[in-house]
This record gives C-alpha cells, sequence and structure tokens, in this order.
C-alpha cells in the first residue's frame, strides 16, 4: 500500500515537472509594444495546432471562441485572422465562460 502511494506521488511530480519543462516555457514571452506600461495579462500561451468556425486547438487544448474574438500582434492592435497559422505561437484570454475573446500572435512559429 505504502509503495502504491509512493508511485502515485512519483507520478504526479513527473507529470508537473512534464508540463513546466515543455518547449513554450522556455520560450520568452512578450508584452505587445501598445501595452507597455499598462497592467497586461495572457490566460495562457501555446502553440496553435488548428483554427475551426467555433474554436481553436492550442497546444492540443480545445478552446472556445467567443463571438467577438479579436486578433492581435505584439506591434499591431488589430491584424487579420489570416496570419494565425499551425505552429504559431500564441497568448490568448479568456472570458468567465472560458471563451477566448482575445488571441495575440508572439511568433510565427516555433523554430
Amino acid at each position: 500500500m505504502v509503495n502504491l502511494k509512493k508511485i502515485r506521488v512519483y507520478c504526479f511530480l513527473t507529470l508537473l515537472i512534464f508540463l513546466f519543462s515543455s518547449e513554450i516555457s522556455a520560450f520568452k514571452i512578450e508584452c505587445p509594444e501598445y501595452e507597455k506600461g499598462n497592467f497586461f495579462y495572457y490566460s495562457s500561451v501555446g502553440i496553435l495546432n488548428q483554427i475551426k468556425n467555433d474554436c481553436f486547438i492550442i497546444s492540443d487544448k480545445t478552446l472556445k471562441r467567443n463571438g467577438s474574438t479579436s486578433y492581435h500582434g505584439l506591434k499591431r492592435r488589430h491584424i487579420p485572422q489570416s496570419e494565425f497559422k499551425k505552429g504559431a505561437v500564441v497568448g490568448y484570454k479568456l472570458n468567465d465562460k472560458n471563451e477566448i475573446t482575445d488571441i495575440y500572435l508572439i511568433k510565427k512559429s516555433f523554430d
């Protein structure tokens, strides 16, 4: 019984280490130039896998779009959705319904 508990703790700690040592955590996350000096945050960041009509898939996680999702760059406040491609590093903000309200193109691809 004690060994099973130790194995579970070990697995949990290994999972945490994996999550916090992923490639994205090594990437320098920047604040958009037009937000410098203001309080600014991303709800999270990740690698864009796919954009669908009603959702985004970011780092293998499906997130719903808000009806008025805004697309931003680091230098320009508004950019076209077409600039967001598979493999891009993105930051996003969520509302209280876990819908993406704003998505930021941090880097065109994570190479």
